[in-house]
């Protein structure tokens, strides 16, 4: 995918609710953000898919759970490469698929509590705590507070949305995305499902705040 086309799509998502194209748009980025070469063009990716305010824009829990999914791998995968000019964004990349990560949280709604509860519940999910937990204690300029990524990390901070976010603001985020999941109510068909998926998804949240506040 081209930057000006990544730049197009990632513009226009403010508007993916009801429009036509939302699908293939979806799941062009998707595609990118886990197997693009170009480190800088998943960056750019993973920051348009956290761009969407409002969870309809996702579409239906199909769709979010693909989106979850597309970044997932994405963050498992973020140093796989043998190309060091690639490798330099490498910390960027994982700020910004984190941040990602932590919007689709945010946004969620109690129909997404299954996909969400299936992926973090197991062995993909602690390795998403792991990175969640770099992310979050991040000083501006890299991951973990290192120098690693120097001016990448900044840059990848930029694209995420999170311009001189310190950490004591992801942290603040997270206390609000856990409060607000934690008054979700499931409704309909698949009520208990979901009811038990959200205690999951909220327990790992739980977690990670704490590890954040004993640090």
């Amino acid at each position: 995918m081209s930057w000006i086309k990544t730049f197009l799509i990632s513009d226009s998502l403010f508007l993916a609710d009801s429009a036509p194209w939302a699908s293939d748009a979806f799941s062009s980025l998707c595609h990118v953000v886990s197997s693009c070469k170009n480190f800088k063009v998943r960056i750019k990716s993973a920051a348009a898919l956290a761009i969407p305010a409002d969870r309809g824009c996702y579409g239906d829990s199909e769709r979010f759970g693909r989106v979850w999914r597309s970044l997932a791998t994405a963050l498992e995968n973020s140093e796989d490469t043998n190309d060091f000019f690639e490798y330099r964004y490498s910390d960027s990349l994982r700020l910004t698929l984190s941040h990602a990560l932590l919007h689709l949280l945010a946004v969620s709604r109690s129909q997404d509590m299954p996909a969400l509860e299936a992926s973090l519940a197991g062995d993909e999910g602690r390795s998403i705590k792991e990175h969640l937990i770099k992310y979050l204690r991040a000083e501006e300029g890299g991951e973990g507070g290192g120098g690693g990524g120097g001016g990448e990390g900044a840059e990848g901070e930029k694209e995420a949305g999170g311009d001189s976010v310190t950490p004591q603001q992801r942290v603040a985020g997270l206390q609000q995305t856990l409060v607000r999941l934690k008054e979700l109510e499931a409704e309909g068909e698949g009520r208990e499902e979901e009811e038990r998926s959200k205690e999951t998804v909220v327990g790992f949240l739980q977690d990670l705040l704490q590890i954040c506040k004993e640090a």
